[in-house]
């Protein structure tokens, strides 16, 4: 069986099949595929690495699954070729202190530098995927810069990095993964640029030290869990584009004293703010759906007032054939109550059957504007 699984190689080879081969040159391990050349295992007793830029003539394109895991490393030099850092590469490396990425990196694996002792990581501009647990557990770990070229900060990407005290957050970053911050105990301030659509399950819970939290307006829905017992937040301002605050999301943020809505919140689930101990009033938009446990029972709760909504004539939160009819039963006398200023919806400050011709053309589908 060998034998013949050696001549099947051999004829591969001569037939020119696209087939990798696992060769070594006392450093590493290492595969030539696709016109470069993929570090499989690191076999030097060195602490301080400096990785080639070719072996035998190929590019280094990729350090693979594992590469260096668990090999006592003090230091590294990626060479500019590297393209691709597999999951686990530099995992568990605790005395691993600094690394430089390369400007062509575009893909950090799964636990590519979990449990390592890295201090500070700026993520290059050509990075775009960022892997789950990236940089777990990374406990030293003060700084860190993450580029817009990273559409999604992937779950638990930088997860209990208890020093973490900077973040930066460049635009471009669509979505905060699940638990991508979570237990950053040193971290106390966050800024959101305005890419961020979604903060997802616990994305920042457990930072306890967290005490400003600035929030982006095309920022639509704050997760479950988000910021969970971050114990230092004391003040909150929910920005104009988030539609729903999901359950837990700021449950035991036990310093939290003052909390501003928009009022394009439509819906706070239960528990949202729920054991905020220090919150004692909160004024919510007119229309907004909040939970019964949303607040303890402790909180005030008061409504802004009813909004202004072009077109709404029967006030029901819905612009339809039912406020057209209102208008025009209105304008024919009969005995029938409607907010005149929705009801102008064309905006020279009177209702009239003007008014009226504009809705039902609007509902028609004309090419025509509320005001």
């Amino acid at each position: 069986m060998k034998r013949m699984l050696l001549m099947l190689l051999l004829l591969a080879c001569v037939l020119g099949w696209n087939v990798a081969c696992a060769e070594s040159n006392g450093q590493f391990e290492y595969e030539i595929s696709g016109g470069g050349c993929t570090l499989l295992s690191y076999l030097g007793k060195d602490a301080n690495v400096t990785i080639p830029s070719k072996i035998d003539g190929w590019p280094v394109t990729a350090i693979g699954s594992h590469c260096f895991n668990g090999r006592d490393l003090k230091s590294v030099s990626i060479p500019s070729s590297v393209t691709v850092i597999g999951e686990r590469a530099f995992y568990a490396n605790p005395e691993l202190r600094s690394v430089k990425l390369p400007s062509g990196l575009t893909t950090i694996g799964s636990e590519a530098f979990s449990d390592t002792g890295l201090i500070s990581v700026t993520l290059p501009d050509s990075l775009t995927s960022l892997g789950e647990f990236a940089f777990f557990c990374c406990y030293s770990l003060e700084q860190v810069t993450i580029p817009g070229s990273v559409k999604t900060i992937s779950s638990a990407a930088f997860a209990r990095c208890t020093s973490l005290k900077s973040v930066t957050l460049s635009e471009g970053i669509e979505t905060i993964g699940n638990q991508a911050f979570y237990g950053c105990t040193s971290l106390t301030k966050i800024t959101f640029p305005q890419s961020v659509r979604y903060m997802e399950w616990s994305a920042f819970g457990a930072c306890t030290s967290l005490a400003a939290v600035h929030m982006n307006d095309g920022l639509t829905t704050i997760g479950e869990d988000c910021f969970k017992d971050c114990t230092s937040l004391t003040a909150l301002t929910i920005p104009s584009g988030v539609t729903v605050i999901e359950t837990n999301a700021f449950r035991r943020c036990e310093a939290l004293q003052s909390v501003t809505f928009h009022d394009g919140v439509a819906q706070i689930a239960d528990y949202a703010f729920w054991e905020c101990h220090a919150l004692t009033a909160v004024e919510l938009p007119y229309y907004c759906e909040c939970a019964v446990k949303a607040f303890l029972p402790t909180v005030t709760i008061t409504r802004m007032a009813r909004p202004r909504v072009a077109g709404d004539a029967n006030v029901d939160g819905v612009i339809d054939m039912r406020d057209a009819l209102r208008m025009l039963r209105h304008l024919a006398g009969w005995d029938v109550t409607m907010d005149e200023s929705n009801a102008d919806v064309n905006g020279d400050g009177a209702f009239d059957m003007r008014d009226a011709l504009r809705m039902l053309r609007y509902l028609a589908d004309w090419n025509v504007t509320l005001q």
